[in-house]
This record gives structure tokens, C-alpha cells and sequence, in this order.
């Protein structure tokens, strides 16, 4: 009897390891700062210089796709302005600027830009619901062309 609960120890503890060492070896993408330049307000047509830090605090190295989306409102993916693949060791982290145009189309109003590290949702992450930082933005028309 006492070999049976010897064995069933073992067989509880080779069945929980793997899950316990997976754990700690997965991934875990975060966008921690976020900010626009110009901060508020924008016209139609001008670009709008999006910064913003990401780190993954898991232990496990990670390519992804991060998307610049536009929408009308928080955490909204509506519009995807622009979208990059970058990539992370464990425990580390990275700060990143890109350009964007905000399209002469766009109805003036307030609108939100986010960042969205890992949007397609391809990593296997500890947290999922960090990956994503917005801020709004109030969009005007566009200055008349005077040449």
C-alpha cells in the first residue's frame, strides 16, 4: 500500500512539473507608456508621432506583431494605422516612435488612438489583458490649402 502511495506521488508530481516550468517559461507582453505628439489636438491629414515602451516580463523570448489602430473608442482596434513585428528576449524591454497620418476623410471628433503589442494574438502569454494602452485625440479639419 505504501508502495502505491509512493508511486502515485511520483506520478502526481512528473504530470504537475512540466505545467509549473511551462508556465514560467511563457511570455508576457506589456505596453507600460504611451504618449502623442501633438498631444490633443490634430488636423486632418497631418502626422501624428505615436511613442510608446513595451517589456515582457515573462521569461520567454517573443515575436509579435504590434498594431497602431485608430478607433472612436478606448481599446477600439477600428482603424489600423500602421503595424511592425518586434521582438523580445525574457525580462526585457524596448521604446519605440513611429509616424502616422491621420486620413483627410476622417470626420472631425474625438477619437482614440491605441497601441496594441501582440494583436493578432499569436503568443501564449501569463497576462493578456496588458497588452494595450490608448489615448484620446480631438481631430479637426484640415487647414486649407493656401499655395
Amino acid at each position: 500500500m505504501r508502495q502505491i502511495s509512493c508511486l502515485m506521488g511520483i506520478l502526481l508530481l512528473i504530470l504537475l512539473v512540466p505545467s509549473a516550468v511551462a508556465a514560467q517559461m511563457q511570455s508576457d507582453l506589456e505596453v507600460y507608456d504611451m504618449s502623442l505628439s501633438p498631444p490633443i489636438t490634430i488636423h486632418q491629414g497631418e502626422v501624428l508621432i505615436v511613442r510608446w515602451s513595451e517589456r515582457n516580463l515573462g521569461s520567454a523570448p517573443a515575436t509579435y506583431r504590434v498594431g497602431i489602430y485608430l478607433g472612436t473608442k478606448e481599446y477600439e482596434t477600428g482603424f489600423l494605422l500602421a503595424y511592425f513585428v518586434h521582438s523580445l528576449s525574457g525580462n526585457s524591454f524596448g521604446s519605440y516612435a513611429a509616424n502616422v497620418t491621420i486620413p483627410l476623410e476622417l470626420p472631425p471628433g474625438k477619437y482614440y488612438i491605441t497601441v496594441f503589442v501582440d494583436d493578432m494574438n499569436e503568443v501564449l502569454e501569463l497576462n493578456e489583458g496588458n497588452n494595450i494602452k490608448t489615448r484620446p485625440i480631438f481631430i479637426v479639419e484640415a487647414l486649407p490649402d493656401l499655395t
